[in-house]
Formats: structure tokens, sequence, C-alpha cells
């Protein structure tokens, strides 16, 4: 379990992360902290910047607890594309109504990057025939 505790951890922090859109349609609006004083926060605001505070200790954990294998090589790879990818998105419009999909697209180039070998070996066997 130790061995692939990196790609679990990681793969947590997309559950923590989305967790606060259960309370999406909550009242009170945020407002930026830097010009207002004690400005009353919704829950849903109170639980993602908490569930933000879990995720960088969840990537300090996953950080310790690396082994070199081909799972948690992969998952790494994956998770920094993703990373990239969700914060172009963000930037682009972070509340695209088909955002869901890129859950969808990151496990399955999880699934292609594991069995490239596996998908490019079959290739190359029939290249030298």
């Amino acid at each position: 379990m130790r061995k692939y505790l990196t790609t679990i951890l990681l793969a947590s922090t997309f559950l923590i992360a989305e967790i606060h859109t259960f309370w999406e349609r909550s009242s009170i609006a945020p407002v930026n902290w830097i010009y207002a004083r004690e400005v009353p926060m919704s829950v849903q605001w109170n639980i993602k910047l908490a569930g933000l505070q879990l995720i960088y200790i969840i990537y300090g954990l996953a950080l310790l607890c690396y082994v070199p294998n081909r799972v948690n090589r992969t998952t790494a790879i994956t998770f920094t594309i993703f990373c990239v990818v969700d914060t172009a998105l963000y930037f682009y419009n972070y509340k695209t109504f088909n955002y869901g999909y890129v859950y969808f697209f990151v496990a399955l180039f999880w699934l292609v990057l594991f069995y490239w070998y596996r998908i490019t070996s079959i290739f190359r066997k029939n290249r030298l025939k």
C-alpha cells in the first residue's frame, strides 16, 4: 500500500477540491479580505478554502511517501498536466458547463500514459515485419 500511497493521495485531492460544489447556492458572496474587514463568507467558500489547506497537506504527504515506480510516475505526470490544464481553464472560464469531462480525460490520459509502452510496442512489432 505504501508503494502506491502517492497515487492514492493525489487522486483524493480531486474529490476534496470539488466537495464545495454541494454548497454552490450559498447566499453570502465572499469579499476580498484585503479591502474589507470581518466580511461573512458563504459555506461554500469556507469549505473550499478549508479543502485547499487540506490539499496542501496531502501534497506534502504525497511527496514524503513517493516511491519510484510506474504507477506513481504516471500519476505525477498526469497530475502536473492536469494542473496546467485546470489553471488554463480557470483563466478561460472556470464555470464551464461541461467541466466534469476534464476528470474523464484525466483518467483516460492516465491509462494511455500508463500503457504507452505496450501500445507503442504493438506498432513496433508490426513495423519490423
